[in-house]
């Protein structure tokens, strides 16, 4: 569990991703030398066009491809082709600073939003990971060890100290307190009592609870 816990870690990790390290270092050139320019400092012709063709090829060649195909296509919509039109209108009027910013800003945009889809899937995973397989159901005064898949809404699970909570469910007797960390990203335990709720893929921490399932 800790390995693949550690495996999700550096696969979601903005700082292990060198395209993402390579588009930070790109936003600060580019805004060094957009600021400069609004001071009225400029690159040399010879050396501002190359310099900035060169980071809008490498940071932005599969958004102006994109662009290219939906220009092809006739496709008007495409935000691909809007940024190639402005990116290349730019770069045509001179503005190599605002073509670098416009496709730069575009990309680190797309990858943070990509970044977030990949933390919500591996979290969302883990969550699943965690759940236990089986739950302890009270039946007719005897407790057994029951599938997940065999337990109905109504079931009464007995949830021990350090056992992880395998369905939703109502507590019907007992007091503890419940890690909820994994669903809610609160660090602190709830208290949970006759009333309560308890959620799957949870931590019991100390006390002792029948719970039943909703």
């Amino acid at each position: 569990m800790e390995s693949q816990a550690a495996e999700v870690q550096k696969k979601t990790s903005l700082l292990n991703d060198a395209k993402f390290r390579w588009l930070v270092f790109s936003v600060v050139v580019v805004g060094v030398f957009e600021f400069l320019s609004l001071v009225g400092w400029h690159l040399p012709p010879a050396i501002d066009a190359p310099l900035f063709a060169i980071i809008i090829l490498v940071i932005g060649y599969p958004t102006l491809l994109n662009g290219l195909r939906a220009l092809i296509k006739l496709n008007f919509r495409s935000i691909n082709l809007l940024l190639l039109i402005a990116t290349a209108g730019a770069f045509y009027l001179g503005e190599y600073e605002e073509a670098a910013v416009v496709i730069v800003l575009f990309t680190l945009g797309g990858r943070l939003e990509q970044f977030g889809i990949e933390t919500s899937k591996s979290a969302l995973q883990s969550l699943v990971d965690r759940t236990p397989k089986t739950a302890t159901v009270k039946d007719a005064g005897w407790n057994s060890e029951v599938p997940i898949s065999q337990i109905a809404v109504g079931d009464v699970l007995i949830i021990k100290p350090s056992d992880m909570i395998a369905m939703d469910a109502e507590v019907v007797s007992g007091s503890s307190s419940v890690d909820e960390s994994t669903i809610t990203g609160e660090p602190l335990p709830k208290d949970k009592h006759a009333g309560s709720k308890v959620f799957a893929g949870t931590l019991n921490m100390q006390g002792y609870l029948e719970a039943r399932v909703t």
